[in-house]
């Protein structure tokens, strides 16, 4: 269970008024969702699967043009390694090599980006895994005092940052980052549809 700090607490409490809830009537910290919405759906890969030694099956979404390239090296590696290699060494070799290429390039990055870095190089909005167009959001804003220290910077989106809490859709405060409270789908009256702590639904 998530124990929040008295502070996090306080916007929670603030954020339940808001949606006509009161701290009592639900648990600080709901699980995430339903046992039924926690079954990702199998979605069958376009253009292929790659066989991993154990049998069991690593799916890779791609398109036709992609896979082709994918499967293109990964025959060469065959031919790199021998006859008695496995999909799965040709997997590990071609990721040493791109480590080995990149390792560099992501640790000078890493230094330069230390907000992305700490967040995963992926928006910390609830339910949102994507790792492009990402922007620094200053939890509270810069023109009501907000400085630039990390506790105050969340990295999200542009669609989220943009079209959701510079729109008044979503409102995000508290520290980051493991005290964010979100407010997703704003109504106009200001109430909020789903309340969630971090990553974990509260209402």
């Amino acid at each position: 269970p998530i124990e929040p700090s008295p502070e996090t607490q306080a916007l929670l409490d603030e954020a339940l008024a808001r949606m006509g809830r009161t701290p009592e009537s639900l648990p600080a910290c709901a699980p995430p969702t339903s046992e039924a919405e926690r079954d990702i759906p199998r979605v069958p890969p376009l253009a292929g699967q790659v066989r991993h030694a154990s049998s069991r099956y690593m799916r890779i979404r791609l398109s036709p043009d992609l896979y082709e390239m994918v499967d293109r090296t990964l025959r060469m590696a065959e031919v790199a390694l021998g006859d008695q290699a496995n999909r799965s060494q040709c997997i590990e070799l071609l990721l040493n090599h791109f480590l080995a290429t990149w390792a560099s390039e992501a640790v000078k990055a890493a230094r330069e980006h230390p907000l992305l870095e700490r967040d995963s190089w992926q928006c910390t909005t609830p339910g949102c895994t994507n790792r492009a167009s990402l922007h620094g959001h200053h939890l509270l804003f810069k023109s009501q005092g907000g400085g630039d220290e990390p506790g105050n910077q969340s990295t999200v989106c542009a669609c989220h940052h943009l079209q959701g809490i510079h729109t008044g859709r979503i409102r995000a405060r508290g520290q980051a980052p493991d005290g964010i409270v979100w407010e997703m789908g704003i109504r106009p009256d200001g109430a909020a549809s789903r309340l969630y702590l971090n990553d974990t639904l509260v209402a």
